[in-house]
């Protein structure tokens, strides 16, 4: 007969993990705790690395649930005082035009008038150089980047790649394993202009360390 550690008896659910897997805190309880385990902690800091001194934009990539999320919420958290995030939210990037009001909204600035997208971008992608110099590069976070359009998505990371990379806003895409192609990336990431993190599944290890 198994035994159910989610009924109300005893005071409900926690009590039981607790005495089950000696906890010493609810998790329930707990902000989206980040777990280091999985690769996530090697992950996070090719993420930090990369982010202040690469020269490469970022794809991360990981099934639904593979935490991509909470991995860039802790890198927002633990370099917020080097870095300047921009998140950009992907299910309304439609066209390069919504891209380059967003970029340019982020920062607190107008776009340009009299500039198509292209232009627009690459005068932001200066603008961005210009913070890299006085010690704040900025970072531009799509989360759910595979439900931009892939017309946006290549806009974005061909104006990267044509701008002065090491300085310039460096895009992170995060997404599903089929992310790369929607960026047209091939197998050598476009010749290492591109660096994939691919987060694996959590075994049931994980998932006993986490609890």
């Amino acid at each position: 007969m198994s035994e159910s550690i989610t009924g109300l008896e005893g005071g409900g659910l926690f009590p039981r993990l607790q005495e089950r897997y000696g906890l010493n805190s609810d998790p329930l309880a707990m902000e989206a705790p980040f777990y280091p385990g999985a690769q996530r902690q090697h992950a996070l800091e090719t993420l930090r690395h990369l982010c202040g001194f690469g020269d490469m934009a970022l794809v991360l990539t990981g099934a639904r649930g593979a935490g991509k999320t909470r991995l860039l919420g802790e890198l927002v958290r633990s370099e917020g005082a080097r870095l300047e995030f921009l998140r950009l939210q992907s299910g309304r990037l439609d066209s390069p035009e919504t891209l380059v009001r967003a970029l340019y909204q982020g920062i607190g600035r107008d776009r340009p008038e009299g500039l198509s997208a292209r232009e627009a971008l690459h005068a932001f992608m200066l603008l961005s150089e210009e913070a890299t110099g006085k010690g704040r590069r900025q970072v531009l976070l799509l989360d759910d980047a595979d439900q931009a359009s892939e017309n946006t998505l290549g806009f974005l990371l061909d104006s990267f790649l044509d701008s002065n990379r090491s300085t310039s806003a460096v895009p992170v895409f995060a997404g599903g394993p089929d992310l790369p192609g929607q960026l047209g990336l091939d197998d050598d990431l476009r010749g290492g202009a591109a660096h994939r993190i691919n987060l694996p599944d959590f075994d049931q290890d994980d998932i006993r360390q986490y609890l």
